[in-house]
């Protein structure tokens, strides 16, 4: 016990002096350096500026209203059992989809009415048949300024003839991957998929999806995303409301799942679909979902090709069969 007492008698006149050394030598150089010190502190608060604004921005770059100098022209194509999508502005033109190859003359007279002489964005969702098969007759008519695709394997013949006539053609090429944002006059295209594109992901997962922002209106356009890509975008920090949902996979039930209808929230909803189609597009749980929502419903198999005209503050909708506007 005694040896105990003086280890803390020692302890208490030895070790408390040096703490009380160190102490008065850190004051000092506080008082001395006080810049440094802020600096230092000051660099940490804008370092933690700058990472909140980045989140903000993140959450809101397809929130934000673009302003719009004229009207925008979306045209829902009458394709058959298949998808194409033609923007149009004062400026530019995107085509999303081409259609299946056995829709070749209904496409081209489509894009001939529209008085379509170059084409600036050539969207190809993803390489499956009923929306690029006519993408080499579509490089082989037009000039062709850039060509988006997703970087998903495809080994069919529709897709092999497409990829040739693209490397043989003048357009660039590129592989957008979610926020990437292209302009179409005054017009605003954001991706918003595809997330990540694995080994694992199918052809309809991979297909590329965006917002189409027009004044304060907007579009939602996801070629075949089925239900796994439409819950990454629904978890996603994008904000997704939008007046006009052209409806996934052509209506089908793997798509439009109700927690992505709730998230768009839209007051327009467009169905590409062929006639009487073997696959029993749309499906009737869609048509539902869109139905208890109070969605207006637009279908290319009971009206032809649908027009949507936005002046950047309304949206005007018009189809072949029946030209009554909203």
């Amino acid at each position: 016990m005694s040896r105990k007492r003086k280890l803390k008698k020692h302890g208490k006149f030895k070790i408390f002096p040096l703490i009380g050394f160190i102490l008065c030598l850190l004051l000092y150089f506080i008082q001395e350096h006080t810049d440094i010190v802020n600096t230092m502190w000051g660099h940490s608060e804008i370092i933690s500026s700058s990472e909140q604004e980045s989140t903000e921005q993140a959450s809101s770059s397809i929130e934000k209203e673009v302003t719009a100098e004229g009207e925008m022209k979306v045209t829902f194509i009458d394709i058959g059992q298949g998808d194409a999508t033609l923007i149009q502005t004062e400026e530019q033109c995107m085509l999303i989809d081409t259609g299946s190859s056995s829709e070749k003359e209904a496409l081209l007279t489509v894009l001939d009415s529209c008085q379509v002489t170059y084409i600036d964005f050539l969207v190809l969702t993803h390489p499956d048949e009923d929306h690029i098969g006519n993408g080499n007759t579509i490089m082989e008519t037009y000039s062709v300024g850039a060509v988006l695709y997703p970087e998903v394997e495809s080994d069919t013949k529709a897709w092999s003839i497409t990829l040739n006539a693209i490397n043989n053609s003048d357009a660039v090429v590129e592989h957008p991957m979610e926020g990437d944002i292209y302009y179409i006059g005054d017009a605003v295209a954001e991706i918003i998929t595809p997330n990540t594109i694995t080994d694992t992901t199918t052809k309809n997962n991979a297909s590329i999806g965006m917002k189409l922002t027009h004044g304060s209106k907007s579009f939602i356009l996801c070629g075949d995303a089925e239900e796994e890509a439409e819950n990454k975008m629904v978890s996603a920090n994008i904000y997704l409301e939008a007046d006009v949902l052209k409806c996934s996979h052509h209506g089908s039930a793997t798509a439009t799942t109700q927690a992505f209808l709730d998230r768009i929230n839209p007051v327009y909803a467009i169905i590409s679909c062929g006639a009487n189609n073997k696959y029993g597009h749309p499906h009737a749980e869609v048509l539902a979902r869109l139905e208890d929502d109070d969605v207006q419903i637009y279908r290319t198999d009971l009206q032809g090709s649908i027009t949507a005209i936005s002046d950047g503050n309304n949206i005007r909708i018009s189809s072949e069969s029946n030209k009554e506007e909203n």
